[in-house]
């Protein structure tokens, strides 16, 4: 994700505050693959202001887009399906399954649709289901095999990527509802969110709510 091999860019995408850390943080990287409802997030959220909090070229990029889609979060059901390489980790939902969870909470047809995908062939899937009020963030790419999307460009194309990427996270932690898979994207949606409330986790063959 850098343009130049050499070049730091953690603060390109992040800034660093002083926030004192008060307690012991229960967390390993396999927490993931885990129910995010027992995420110690009490003790996690300080730690990710600290050091992960979005720089501001970040949040103008991601406020950017809320205007150019006319995304409204309060009013929206954000579903981030990631597919291509991420079977070799943990079970993957199929697309139908996704799509039968994404109808059984849509209450109202007012409600915005967020989709963000690195399948191709997900929204091959969905787009013909004529859904209403449908958001596709353009500026992300897909891939239609099953190799990951950062995998298939080069890295100043990836960099600018995360941008949009990265914005777009921010912009579905804030969404009403998140559907979603497990993995790092989805447990870091989760650490901008601050909980796990309005999510439906698809996790080893099941949704929890």
């Amino acid at each position: 994700y850098k343009r130049e091999p050499n070049k730091d860019v953690t603060f390109d995408f992040f800034k660093y505050q002083n926030i004192q850390i008060k307690n012991k943080i229960n967390y390993c990287t396999g927490n993931q693959f885990i129910d995010y409802n027992k995420l110690d997030f009490q003790n996690i959220i300080p730690f990710i202001k600290m050091f992960f909090e979005p720089s501001e070229m970040i949040k103008t990029v991601s406020s950017d887009l809320i205007k150019k889609y006319n995304v409204c979060p309060e009013n929206c059901i954000a579903v981030y399906y990631r597919g291509t390489d991420k079977k070799i980790e943990t079970p993957i939902a199929s697309f139908q399954t996704f799509y039968e969870k994404l109808v059984s909470i849509q209450k109202n047809s007012d409600i915005q649709i967020l989709l963000q995908t690195d399948s191709a062939h997900f929204l091959d899937f969905m787009k013909p289901k004529n859904l209403k009020n449908v958001i596709i963030i353009n500026e992300l790419v897909t891939s239609h095999t099953m190799n990951g999307v950062h995998l298939e460009h080069a890295y100043a194309f990836n960099y600018e990527q995360m941008k949009y990427f990265l914005a777009t996270i921010l912009i579905i932690a804030q969404c009403k509802h998140i559907i979603t898979g497990s993995g790092n994207v989805s447990e870091w949606i989760m650490f901008y969110r601050g909980h796990a409330n309005g999510v439906f986790q698809f996790l080893n063959d099941k949704w929890i709510n």
